[in-house]
């Protein structure tokens, strides 16, 4: 079995039947597998621990569970590569290419991620407690769950990133970039955030407590019921905070601020007005679900005994005439109230049953 490297030039062989075995003879054996070309190869399971995989094209390969403990895989391609509880721990991992990598469960604990790209990963589930990922692109990941207790995360690339209750303490995230970012529940306390862009970022439930998000962008932000205890907000951005209309596509199931989707709509030259897009909200447990933009049914005060000549002060304080019960109502209470007093103290008030003389001359009840 051979391994050839990304120009067809042989670095290894040997006489086993499997790749997997070929791979774990090399690595034992310091081969450097520098520029190998592992395109789709099966090493699930594989031992790979401390292997220089400098370069390597891994793409689509398979490496579910394999132990790449302290691997060498600078600027290496994983582009769409199966990781599932992948051992990372103390890897270098500095400018590789994940994009659609499968990281689920992953354990990547102390890795040196800085300038890799995981846009589109899949990574829910996995640990990066206190990895490095200074200036690392994560735009549209799916980080649900993650662990990244005290990484750094400086001027990172989150923008749109599913980070739902995902465990940001004490993690740095300073000038990173978190503008429609999903952290329902996430967990950032202690978090460092100065001069991160948080805009129409999405932080229902979100513990905030003792974070520093000093001069934050927080324009349009949802912090609906989020814990900002003790946090730092000198000189944040929070203008129209809560405001933004949220809108799923219902077939793909992404969401996005409307801002975003007219943004993009621009872009790429489709109809941001299609009926397709509905208007969503967070429920209770943090799901998306549709806006319920019916109308209320108000209730109606009646104003009772109200006299011709006084129609016209009627419609002075918005009252409206119904035609069911032939009266007058408001719907709210205490203009209805304060009707009500005018017509009482007004001498034009229609007679009532009790206003009747008797035959006698004196009021019913007297």
């Amino acid at each position: 079995m051979q391994i050839k490297n990304i120009n067809g030039e042989v670095i290894f062989q040997n006489e086993a039947v499997t790749m997997k075995e070929t791979f774990e003879t090399a690595v034992k054996a310091g081969v450097s597998l520098k520029n190998a070309d592992l395109r789709g190869a099966d090493l699930t399971n594989a031992d790979l621990k401390g292997a220089n995989l400098k370069g390597a094209d891994l793409r689509e390969a398979y490496l579910g569970q394999a132990n790449l403990r302290e691997a060498d895989l600078t600027r290496a391609d994983l582009k769409g590569t199966d990781l599932t509880y992948a051992d990372l721990r103390n890897a270098i991992l500095t400018g590789a290419y994940f994009k659609g990598a499968n990281l689920t469960g992953a354990d990547l604990r102390q890795t040196d991620l800085k300038g890799a790209s995981l846009s589109y990963a899949v990574l829910p589930g996995a640990n990066l407690k206190n990895a490095n990922l200074d200036n690392t692109n994560l735009r549209c990941s799916c980080l649900a769950r993650v662990d990244l207790e005290g990484a750094i995360l400086r001027e990172t690339n989150l923008k749109y990133a599913d980070l739902r209750w995902a465990n940001l303490r004490d993690a740095d995230l300073s000038e990173s970039k978190l503008s429609g970012a999903d952290l329902t529940r996430a967990d950032l306390s202690f978090a460092k955030l100065k001069d991160a862009n948080l805009e129409n970022a999405i932080m229902n439930y979100a513990n905030l407590a003792y974070a520093d998000l000093s001069n934050a962008q927080l324009t349009k932000a949802d912090l609906t019921e989020a814990n900002i205890v003790l946090a730092d907000l000198s000189r944040a951005d929070l203008t129209n905070a809560n405001d933004a209309i949220m809108l799923m596509n219902p077939y793909t199931g992404s969401v996005d601020s409307e801002e975003n989707w007219r943004s993009d709509a621009s872009t790429g030259g489709w109809d941001y007005s299609s009926d397709v897009l509905i208007e969503v909200v967070k429920d209770a447990s943090g799901d998306w679900v549709e806006k319920d933009t019916s109308q209320p049914v108000s209730e109606k005060h009646f104003i009772p005994n109200v006299h011709y000549k006084l129609n016209e002060k009627m419609q002075e304080l918005g009252c409206r005439w119904d035609k069911e019960t032939k009266q007058w109502f408001h719907d709210d209470p205490e203009i209805a109230k304060k009707a009500a007093r005018l017509v009482e103290q007004s001498p034009l008030r229609k007679p009532t049953t009790d206003d009747t003389p008797s035959p006698t001359g004196f009021k019913h009840g007297m």
